[in-house]
């Protein structure tokens, strides 16, 4: 799944700077 690399990746990113999984989620979608 090329998803996961990417969803873990911008799991950090999103994280520090929203702090929402969904907005993760939509990324990796």
């Amino acid at each position: 799944v090329e998803g996961v690399p990417a969803l873990i990746h911008h799991s950090e990113v999103s994280w520090d700077e929203t702090l929402d999984p969904s907005s993760c989620f939509n990324v990796g979608q």
